[in-house]
């Protein structure tokens, strides 16, 4: 029989107890904005406050993001617009995709700032390059509807079918109903314009 010394069967146990403290940990651990997006999640608004603002403030986009959701719906706070535009504004400014989305919302329904849908197709873009499914959806609206931009049935095709790559299924119904409005040329182009699309997003 083989003996083991007992400083070897000592390590051996502190390994084993090390693992073990390790995966006991909580999953969500990683740090004050992971954190405040649990608490967010979970509708822990005081607790989200408390973590995400220091951060916010710091200039994480995450943080600067669920501020700004936040203050829109008066989450944890009192409801104020212009606090909400004034965070999703330095989110997007760092290429923070649903930032860029609500700004895009904002602009539109004028909700803190004066409509212009110009405007807000301008962040629904942004947005919708940057995967933002809702964005591509929206931006998909604003072409089919010419909405601060010019009427293009192909555009709006290609932004609903890029929404769907995207799994933003309401994308589904709104293609499905202009399909059949659609010439053969502008089906044609709204399937070459989508391709694109994906060629740029890197998606193919």
């Amino acid at each position: 029989m083989i003996s083991v010394a007992p400083s070897l069967r000592l390590g051996r146990i502190l390994l084993v107890f090390a693992a073990a403290l390790a995966l006991a940990q909580p999953l969500h651990a990683q740090g004050p904005v992971e954190d405040g997006r649990v608490a967010y999640d979970g509708g822990d608004y005081a607790r989200a406050l408390e973590l995400l603002q220091p951060q916010a403030e710091q200039s994480h986009p995450e943080a600067q993001y669920l501020m700004g959701m936040m203050y829109r719906f008066g989450w944890g706070v009192d409801k104020d617009m212009s606090v909400a535009l004034r965070w999703f504004e330095a989110a997007a400014a760092q290429d923070h995709a649903a930032a860029q989305s609500e700004l895009g919302k904002m602009h539109k329904d004028g909700r803190g700032v004066p409509a212009d849908a110009a405007e807000a197709v301008k962040w629904f873009e942004r947005a919708a390059y940057g995967g933002e499914g809702v964005a591509q959806l929206n931006l998909g609206r604003m072409y089919l509807r010419g909405n601060g931009v010019e009427k293009d049935a192909a555009a709006a095709y290609a932004w609903f079918s890029i929404a769907i790559d995207h799994e933003y299924m309401d994308a589904m119904g709104h293609r499905n109903r202009l399909r059949p409005k659609m010439s053969a040329d502008e089906l044609a182009n709204g399937k070459a314009l989508a391709d694109q699309i994906r060629d740029k997003m890197g998606k193919r």
